[in-house]
């Protein structure tokens, strides 16, 4: 509705975390609409990935695996402890950012409980499910697509990023180094530069590739990323296993 509002026929499309998740289901959903798009840290839809989720706990990369996640209860201090405890950069966290949060969340507060509300009347709904449900489609989804995980996330450890990697098939991965779960708030440029770059031609150059920690778990794909002159690096999927950040 918004999109039909603004006038927009088809239209690139990105979420962080739970923002992401609403970007797969729309892609799943809508795809005629959607010219490319990029995920952020989040989930893809029920079923992709088969393999219990990786808590903070049991994180290699976590720079804090005793992380607990705080909830929001209207306060400017919560928001700017959940913000701390989720952002890599503390020196992001200003306060301005705090406060113009903070307000945003206490708007949204009336519409949130209304969806929730209304969430939870659809649960048991078989045939709401099959909406939500992605086994089968996102991974089938040929409409250029990447993804970016950091790998200081604390709130969803990086191990849950590359177990979706391994679901995507069509989705190129990139784990930047000193970015948590909002890692766009960590390494704006970086991340400014590699959406620049794909909403402009559906490919990342590779000096931003590389700089965006371009997934080496598996072959780069080059429908996504241009390939340098001395061709694409092999594989080196031992990397990610020894939880070594700056190695990633």
């Amino acid at each position: 509705m918004f999109a039909d509002a603004l006038c927009l026929d088809r239209f690139h499309l990105s979420g962080n975390s739970f923002g992401c998740t609403n970007t797969a289901y729309y892609v799943m959903n809508h795809p005629e609409r959607i010219l490319n798009y990029i995920l952020i840290a989040g989930g893809v839809g029920a079923n992709v990935v088969e393999a219990p989720r990786v808590p903070p706990k049991d994180g290699k990369f976590t720079p804090n695996p005793d992380y607990q996640n705080i909830p929001f209860d209207g306060t400017e201090k919560s928001m700017s402890d959940l913000m701390m405890g989720i952002i890599y950069e503390a020196k992001a966290v200003w306060p301005e950012l705090v406060s113009m949060r903070t307000k945003a969340a206490l708007r949204q507060a009336d519409s949130q409980k209304a969806r929730q509300e209304a969430q939870a009347k659809l649960n048991d709904d078989p045939n709401y499910q099959q909406w939500l449900n992605a086994k089968g489609r996102i991974d089938k989804v040929t409409i250029p697509a990447v993804a970016l995980w950091g790998v200081q996330d604390v709130l969803s450890p990086v191990e849950n990023g590359f177990a979706q990697e391994d679901a995507m098939p069509n989705v190129q991965y990139f784990y930047p180094d000193q970015c948590g779960h909002q890692g766009q708030t960590d390494q704006p440029e970086m991340f400014n530069q590699l959406f620049l770059e794909f909403f402009r031609s559906s490919k990342v150059s590779w000096k931003t590739a590389e700089w965006a920690g371009v997934s080496r778990r598996r072959a780069i794909n080059p429908k996504l990323v241009d390939q340098p002159i001395e061709g694409f690096p092999a594989p080196e999927p031992s990397r990610y296993t020894r939880g070594e950040p700056a190695r990633v």
